[in-house]
């Protein structure tokens, strides 16, 4: 799913979060989802009419079971 300075319309835009990708690796990347599917995962993404939620330093983790709901 990654790609390079992918270039899409309209969605939700995550831009520069610190994304998980299992057995221990993170890299910052950029996440938009459009509807309830992730549409691209990549370092750098170009999203017009995108809602963008600036998520630099902060954690993300897509395609997870919300983690609250699944502990305990």
């Amino acid at each position: 799913m990654e790609k390079n300075n992918v270039k899409t319309d309209a969605g939700l835009l995550r831009k520069g979060g610190n994304v998980y990708l299992g057995a221990g690796s993170w890299k910052t990347q950029d996440i938009l989802v459009q509807g309830d599917k992730i549409a691209a995962i990549a370092p750098s993404i170009t999203a017009e009419n995108a809602t963008v939620i600036d998520a630099n330093g902060k954690t993300v983790l897509p395609g997870f079971v919300l983690p609250l709901c699944a502990v305990g």
